[in-house]
């Protein structure tokens, strides 16, 4: 089997759970690690011992857009929210399949672009709500496409999770609403959490590659930490087969 030949930009913050995800396939024989653009105050890291020996590294994104064109076959891009629908769209339009971070961007209009750069170029691209993947999820898509409950009518979630003041200082965007003159509406359910409203519409889908799209949505939001953006919403949403999702989150 082809090893797939990965490039990264952006090595620290999520980026590390990238790479000890391409570490561990590439263990295996699955992958290679053969470029990283290294971002800002990242650049300490490149020095890590664990890299392989002949990875190539670039002091930015372009240039390692530029100079890796028909040695890559995916690029993988764990960086800020603001940087989701650009970078992506840069990445395409060079020639490499991407898998982003979710959210897949900061607005509606953005991952529009975003597909549409990916039909353009026929180029891939995906984002990381890699837990539908999962055996869980999968099973319960199975049991919701057969039929043997009978028929999906709501799915609901509550999602609770602790965060410290920390959490909120541990970058420049956490909890904005704008970063780098752009909209990001970071939140709850706009990414700290949105794997679990992804599993919902994935399992609401009518078909096993495909998730279900809200036709109404319902939403409110508060904050009790002092950041821009909620740090607890809720969301009611219908989908275009009827099922009703809830979700509730803090």
């Amino acid at each position: 089997m082809k090893k797939i030949r990965i490039g990264i930009v952006g090595i620290g913050g999520f980026g590390k759970t990238h790479l000890e995800a391409i570490s561990f396939w590439q263990e295996k024989g699955r992958c290679e690690l053969a470029a990283a653009a290294v971002l800002g105050h990242d650049k300490p890291l490149a020095a890590n011992p664990s890299f392989p020996p002949n990875m190539r590294i670039y002091p930015s994104c372009r240039e390692l857009f530029e100079k890796e064109k028909g040695c890559l076959d995916l690029i993988c891009l764990p960086v800020s929210i603001d940087q989701h629908a650009p970078l992506s769209i840069q990445a395409m339009q060079h020639g490499y399949n991407v898998l982003c971070e979710k959210p897949a961007a900061g607005t509606v209009q953005e991952t529009l672009d975003m597909s549409k750069a990916s039909r353009e170029t026929g180029k891939m691209l995906a984002i990381g709500y890699q837990n539908i993947f999962t055996p869980v999820i999968q099973n319960l898509k199975k049991i919701r496409l057969s039929g043997k409950y009978g028929k999906l009518r709501a799915a609901r979630t509550i999602a609770l999770w602790p965060r410290s003041s920390a959490y909120y200082m541990r970058n420049g965007w956490a909890g904005k609403e704008n970063f780098n003159g752009k909209n990001i509406f970071d939140s709850p359910l706009q990414n700290a959490v949105a794997h679990f409203l992804q599993n919902m519409l994935y399992i609401a889908g009518s078909a096993p590659d495909q998730a279900a799209e809200p036709v109404s949505i319902t939403g409110e939001n508060f904050r009790a930490k002092q950041i821009e953006s909620a740090d607890t919403q809720c969301l009611k949403a219908v989908t275009g087969d009827g099922v009703r999702i809830y979700m509730a989150a803090t």
